[in-house]
């Protein structure tokens, strides 16, 4: 009986803890991180083709 109880109150406590959500300001701060962590990604990949393809374009073993 005192498991039953024990188990019940520690999933009570642990079901409120999962509905913690970030506050409106925490979520707009989140948006604007992931927006321009994405775009630095996705401007460190156009340097990268970008390097690639001058290295290819420099190699003078293919003929192209």
């Amino acid at each position: 009986m005192k498991i039953e109880h024990l188990l019940f109150i520690s999933f009570a406590l642990y079901s409120a803890a999962g509905f913690a959500a970030f506050s409106k300001t925490e979520n707009v701060q989140l948006a604007s991180i992931n927006q321009k962590s994405t775009g630095e990604v996705k401007s460190s990949l156009d340097s990268l083709n970008r390097s690639i393809d001058k290295q290819i374009s420099n190699n003078p073993g293919i003929i192209l």
